[in-house]
């Protein structure tokens, strides 16, 4: 296992490939629901794509039936049970005919996130909100899941850009940068499926596709700079994937780079649910 003091975030390219291993299997199970991805929700600025209206399939789901967020989830900003428009929300996302899964972006009070029970479920270790309604999941960074049929690689968190605008453990938390103990575990995760995964479920995207996503922006700089996004491009030039399903850049945007075996990436914002 490498220690922070063996690397600076510069050389996330060395810490890839030298906890790369290939003698292990990728993992499969029988598909037992439907399995659909959907972008950024920012609390109720960007839920309506959840609505009946906008999400008719619902209305034929069961709680076997999954739908996977991309982060900036936004639903748990303030402290758990302090806002009224918050306990609505979530009461309501709880209390649907699908199953709500989360993977953490970086717009998200991970003081309250990281105070969530863990339990084991669908061979990995996720943080369950249990509502009257209903529970909501959140998946851990660098945990394999098997959900439905379909083994996903899934690795939350992102640089906020805006941070000299927000206020420490107010509106922004640190932890929306993985710790290294987190960039290692995904890699051990990795290592035990020979990095062969059906989906890849992350909130920013590896920094070599950014420019193909969005145009130049005032926020364009940062985001090549992310450390995740750093991180992520180390992992993909490693893994075996079928598609990559992320959000973060407020657009909707598929890239196929599959005639040069590289994979297809979509990014997901005011869409409705896709299902996989």
């Amino acid at each position: 296992m490498l220690s922070e003091k063996e690397y600076k975030m510069n050389d996330v390219r060395d810490l890839v490939i030298q906890t790369k291993s290939e003698n292990t299997q990728c993992v499969s199970a029988s598909e037992t629901g439907k399995l659909f991805v959907v972008g950024d929700t920012h609390g109720d600025i960007d839920s309506e794509k959840l609505s009946d209206e906008n999400f008719p399939e619902q209305s034929e789901l069961t709680k076997d039936d999954v739908v996977a967020q991309m982060g900036d989830f936004g639903w748990i900003f303030h402290p758990l049970g302090s806002n009224d428009i918050q306990n609505k929300g979530l009461s309501w996302l709880a209390s649907r005919n699908y199953t709500l899964v989360v993977v953490p972006g970086n717009h998200e009070n991970y003081f309250e996130i990281f105070n969530l029970p863990i339990i084991e479920k669908w061979g990995g270790k996720v943080r369950v909100l249990s509502l009257p309604e209903g529970d909501i999941f959140f998946l851990e960074r660098g945990e394999i899941y098997t959900i439905n049929g379909k083994t996903i690689f899934v690795f939350g968190g992102a640089l906020s850009v805006d941070n000299a605008e927000r206020t420490l453990g107010i509106d922004y938390w640190k932890e929306e940068i993985p710790t290294w103990s987190e960039f290692n575990y995904g890699m051990d995760s990795l290592d035990k499926v020979n990095w062969k995964v059906d989906y890849v479920f992350t909130h920013t995207c590896p920094m070599n596709i950014i420019g193909d996503v969005i145009h130049k922006t005032i926020y364009t700089e940062g985001r090549f700079k992310d450390p995740v996004s750093e991180y992520l491009f180390e992992i993909y030039k490693q893994i075996e994937f079928v598609e990559w399903h992320f959000g973060h850049f407020h657009t909707d945007v598929r890239l196929d780079y599959s005639d040069t075996d590289d994979g297809i990436f979509h990014c997901h914002y005011n869409n409705k649910p896709l299902e996989l």
